[in-house]
């Protein structure tokens, strides 16, 4: 979402006076990686490959903390109720399924979804793993 913002000049006898020009203010911008995108979205060229991992990393981040949300620890602390297995078995078995979808579609722009659930996956198998230990 696009807003302009006007800023305010007070003068010595209090009366504001609006500055002649807008500046244009995205939200958006207050996320660190913002520059790191052309306008049409792709990556710069220009950008460290520690900056896309530290992008990438986030996104997989969120995407954790959302799903965590809204299945309610449901990978570490499984509900067995048709899985009987420990937390990591049942994680497996979702890996499993994720790198059968990459086997059968491919890795393409169809299926980064599917990397970046099988990177959250990973996680929550250290997480279960260590959790069991």
């Amino acid at each position: 979402m696009l807003q302009y913002t006007h800023f305010y000049l007070i003068t010595n006898n209090n009366q504001q006076n609006i500055l002649t020009c807008s500046f244009l203010y995205l939200p958006i911008m207050k996320s660190k990686h913002f520059f790191e995108k052309n306008r049409n979205g792709s990556v710069t060229e220009n950008v460290k490959t520690s900056d896309k991992i530290i992008r990438i990393v986030d996104e997989v981040e969120q995407m954790l903390l959302h799903k965590n949300k809204s299945y309610g620890d449901s990978a570490t602390k499984p509900a067995n109720i048709f899985a009987k297995g420990k937390a990591s078995e049942n994680i497996c078995c979702r890996i499993d399924d994720k790198l059968m979808r990459i086997k059968n579609k491919g890795i393409n722009t169809d299926t980064i979804d599917t990397i970046k659930d099988l990177i959250g996956y990973f996680v929550l198998l250290l997480i279960a793993i260590e959790d069991e230990n």
